[in-house]
This record gives C-alpha cells, structure tokens and sequence, in this order.
C-alpha cells in the first residue's frame, strides 16, 4: 500500500462569530510518514425558520494534498475518545487528526475511487472504510495496517459497526442491507430501495435503522435476519440517521432532501414530530451532548435544533458551499464541507443563545408498518 512520506497540510486557524471571517494564523505543517494509517409531507407546510445567528468561535482547517490543490472532505469519523478525527478526500485518501492540537497524525492507504464513509469501532480498536469501489477496509489502529477486508459488488455510501465492535453493517446503491464480520457468514437483508444512504447500528446490540431514496425508515433485526418495521417518513430520499436513548426511550431523528427534521420512535415507528427547517436539501445530523442536534445540508448552514425537534434555537454560518457531514464529540462541533475545509466550533458559546418561539409542528403521519 502506497506511503506518503510527506504530506503538506495548511492549516487556517480563524475565529468566526456573526462578523465577517477573520484570519487568525496561517500553518504548513510538513509530516514525515513511516505508517500507513487509514414520508409523507406534513399535512400543514412548516415555514423555513433558520434562527438568530450563534455567535460561537470557530477553528477553520483548509486541507490541501500533496499537490497543493485542496481536497473535499467526503467522509468524516471521530473515535470513541473523541481524540481522534478520519477524514476521507476527494483525493482517495484517508487523514488523521489530533481533535485538542487540530494537527495531523498520518495518512491512510488509499482506496480507488471516491471515500463516502468511515466509522469507528465503539471500542475504539477499528477503523472501517468504504466507498464507490465497493471495497470495505478495517484497519487496526494500533498495528496501522488493514487488518479484514470485503469486496462488494456495488458502491458503498455507508457503513456502522455494531456494538460488538466486530458485525459490520454496509449500504449502498443496492437494495440490500449487508452485515459482515471475520464471525459470521455474509449476510443480506432485502430492503425497500436501491438507493440506501443512511445507517445506524441500535444501542440494543441487534438491530439496524437503514434509510434512502423512498424516504422510508426500515428497522432490521440483524440476529433473526428480518425486516420489523417500516415508515415513511420523508417525502424525499432520507440521508442520514441517528439514534438517541434517554429516558423518554429510544428515538430516531432523521433528515432529508425535502428539508425536514424527523423524530420517531423506534417500537412503533411512529412521527413524534417533523418540521421542515431549510429551503435546500439536508443532508447530515448529528446529536449534541446537551440533548439538541446539529443539521446541515446544502444552503451553507448548520442550525441547531432542540431536544424535542420543536425549535430552531440557532444556526452557524461560515462554510462556503454544501456542508457533508457534521460531528459532535465533548465542547465541539466539527463540520465539513465542500469548501474543502473542516471547522470546529466550540459548543460552550451557544449555551447563552435564548430559544426563540417556534412554529406549530405539522401532525404526524399514521400508518406504520410494525412487525416485531
């Protein structure tokens, strides 16, 4: 597998509030390399309500390759500890970061097309990678090598360990839900679209939240191999998906390509709330320490709603162009985004910002389909 035996990085270091950006250190860090790391539609139409501006201090990263040319992050992971950051570029490679220092640790092998996922194991041992090659990289982290590999035969658009740290989950341009792992036969569960681009793996250990173009939420049993229950949620394809236990139960937040935010909960599958938040298209979610989530898509801004799906508290503006993938890990928030840049900002300076009144949520749809 190629080294890269130096790698130049440019670093820009800027505080964002609601002023205009200002640069603050500009750093070229030259590395030496000897590893080789890597729905229904509301019945009532919700009017798009982007917040006040947050003024929060941003960390701003402007990654550049070998070459000099920037490179887009397309595929983002941080590990268990949250000390370390996986980035996958448009280039086909695969950078690690220091979350406390924002400096690079090293560069993965590469894979041979585009990168569209990473994930940690919980236990933080593994990095799994996977993208339109259709190849699926573990890599053992301490031993920087790959340490399994798996050859699909389509492109993958994500993938998510389960809780035991070795069955693998694996979707994309199939209409299938792959489970693997070195313990078990292959094995695919048969879902509802061909275009499947948002993934979570249940706390519970034996289940799967899958999602796509049909706008559908699909919950898989992984052990009995069976589809339980069935939503439609999204009146457009559904790109991402998460999963939150506290003690209202266990709940599913997801958005869209038709702008909205969704929670539903998980047994019955039914729409506690959904509110339609951006003129564009959504297409990343993360869930904050604090309860709320972070959504971002295609207009540039990421907004940060409550922990009811009820308001939109806020939003943070500083991407110029599509944000990908947001991260949430201890006082920060990373975004990135097709600027080819990645920003960390801190959580601390959004506590102050009072909750403006937000509208009426649209009723939820009825109709799912359970079978558990």
């Amino acid at each position: 597998m190629p080294v890269h035996s130096q790698r130049r990085i440019h670093v820009a270091v800027q505080d964002v509030s609601a002023k205009p950006l200002i640069a603050v250190a500009v750093v070229t860090f030259f590395i030496s390399l000897a590893v080789e790391l890597k729905a229904d539609s509301p019945r009532t139409q919700l009017a798009v309500v982007k917040g006040p501006p947050l003024e929060t201090p941003c960390d701003v990263i402007s990654l550049r390759g070998d070459d000099g040319q920037a490179v887009v992050p397309h595929a983002a992971a941080i590990s268990p500890s949250g000390k370390v950051i996986a980035v996958g570029l448009s280039d086909q490679t695969i950078e690690l970061w220091r979350t406390n220092l924002l400096k690079p640790l090293g560069v993965l092998g590469s894979h041979r097309d585009r990168i569209r996922s990473l994930a940690f194991s919980p236990d933080g041992r593994w990095l799994v990678s996977a993208g339109n090659d259709g190849q699926l990289k573990v890599w053992d982290i301490a031993a920087t090598r790959v340490n399994e590999q798996y050859a699909l035969s389509h492109a993958v658009s994500q993938v998510q360990f389960m809780p035991d740290s070795a069955t693998i989950l694996a979707i994309g341009f199939a209409s299938h839900l792959d489970v693997l792992g070195p313990s078990r036969n292959n094995v695919e569960l048969q879902c509802t679209s061909s275009d499947l681009r948002a993934l979570a793996a249940h706390p519970n250990g034996r289940e799967a939240i899958v999602a796509g173009r049909d706008g559908v939420i699909q919950v898989f049993d992984i052990e009995d191999q069976r589809l339980i229950a069935k939503q439609k949620v999204h009146s457009k394809r559904i790109r991402d998906v998460a999963i939150r236990v506290d003690d209202d139960g266990v709940r599913v937040w997801s958005v869209g390509e038709d702008g909205t935010v969704a929670i539903t909960e998980t047994s019955s599958l039914r729409t506690l709330s959904k509110r339609r938040v951006s003129p564009g298209q959504l297409f990343a979610l993360t869930l904050l320490p604090d309860g709320r989530a972070a959504v971002a898509g295609s207009d540039d801004t990421i907004r940060i709603i409550d922990k009811d799906g009820e308001k939109v508290i806020g939003h943070l503006h500083g991407h110029v162009g599509s944000v990908t993938q947001i991260l949430a890990s201890g006082e920060h928030l990373y975004s990135f985004g097709f600027d080819a840049t990645f920003r960390r900002w801190h959580l601390s300076g959004m506590e102050k910002v009072q909750q403006p009144d937000g509208d009426r949520l649209a009723d939820a749809p009825e109709g799912s389909e359970v079978s558990r």
